[in-house]
């Protein structure tokens, strides 16, 4: 069984879907907006805005997984050993790059802060700097990917079983909330986004299907907020995030599914798609930039005065100068980019 293509917009040599850029872009954006507001929670817009943007990770997670499968791979040890490689060099050479920053950054700023420990959980991408977890979390998906994508196609047993084990935890990490570190177990909640990417891909050429699959979506996310309600739980979707449970993964899905609806609307018009394509084609560098931005703001301009409209705007504003800047270091040493 093959996946079927869709009828968006695809650029076959880069297998560029309109909508997926356009999902991803929004989806950066949203995740600068979470790292922004937090400062200013008290204003009910803010927080609001906080709360309701953190599908983020889901759409990140969503748009990975959808174009890695639209990809033609034939599962040998030896494909598998090589992609996992160029996987981890596009996401890990970046994550030092920012460490090697941020710890600069922090020597200058907030000296106090650079402990043994924190320094090492951060080279180990197991804690430190509160980011890591979402690397760690990518470099793993980078492991599992190319093995759902061959059972999928010559073990489906394996493949379904797969899926409801990790749609089942995140029913039970409704109840549960675990007592070691979640950054061991969160890829398994997550990948329920992953399999829904894949369900997602053969009803874009339906819109009854999608239709299908929102009010599924939005089923589940209903039920399981009167689950969280029953047990006295925050509804908060932070307070469900680490490790996911269906709460927040229904949210996700239910937010991608209509945000890839007004995607299909939005390339339309040119200059609104270019702008969110630049957000896109620069997501994994952008959310290491702009999470530097904020630090310097923070730390080195407490004495500036924001809201949390300028304080968004302004992170985004250097965080695009920054990126046009490696854009040009970049011509002068050519690589190649790595997106979320």
């Amino acid at each position: 069984m093959s996946i079927e293509k869709n009828n968006t917009d695809v650029n076959k040599d880069t297998l560029r879907v309109a909508e997926i850029d356009m999902l991803r872009g929004v989806a950066i954006l949203s995740m600068i907006l979470i790292h922004t507001n937090v400062y200013f929670l008290q204003n009910r817009i803010s927080y609001t805005g906080w709360n309701w943007a953190q599908f983020a990770v889901q759409a990140f997670i969503f748009c990975s997984s959808y174009i890695f499968f639209q990809k033609p791979f034939v599962y040998t040890l030896s494909s598998y050993i090589s992609y996992v490689k160029k996987r981890f060099a596009r996401l890990l050479l970046p994550y030092y790059i920012f460490l090697f920053v941020y710890i600069a950054l922090t020597y200058m700023g907030d000296r106090g802060k650079l402990t043994s420990k924190f320094i090492l959980e951060s080279l180990t991408i197991v804690g430190g700097i509160d980011v890591t977890w979402m690397v760690l979390l990518f470099l793993i998906l980078s492991c599992l990917l190319p093995l759902l994508h061959y059972f999928y196609h010559k073990k489906q047993i394996v493949f379904w079983i797969t899926g409801a084990i990790s749609f089942l935890s995140s029913i039970v990490f409704l109840y549960v909330h675990p007592s070691f570190s979640y950054k061991w177990i969160m890829w398994l909640p997550w990948l329920t986004i992953v399999f829904f990417s894949i369900i997602f891909s053969r009803a874009t050429k339906s819109f009854s299907l999608l239709l299908f699959y929102i009010i599924i979506s939005c089923l589940l996310f209903l039920i399981s907020r009167e689950v969280l309600i029953a047990t006295h739980t925050s509804l908060r979707f932070f307070d469900n995030k680490y490790p996911p449970n269906l709460y927040i993964l229904s949210y996700g899905a239910l937010s991608i599914s209509l945000l890839y609806i007004v995607s299909g609307v939005g390339k339309r018009w040119k200059t609104l798609h270019k702008g969110i394509r630049f957000f896109s084609q620069y997501s994994y560098s952008i959310f290491f930039v702009h999470y530097l931005v904020i630090y310097v703001l923070i730390v080195f301009f407490k004495f500036l005065t924001f809201n949390w409209v300028s304080f968004f705007m302004t992170v985004v504003i250097i965080s695009i100068l920054l990126q046009l800047v490696l854009n040009y270091i970049e011509k002068l040493t050519p690589q190649r980019r790595s997106t979320l």
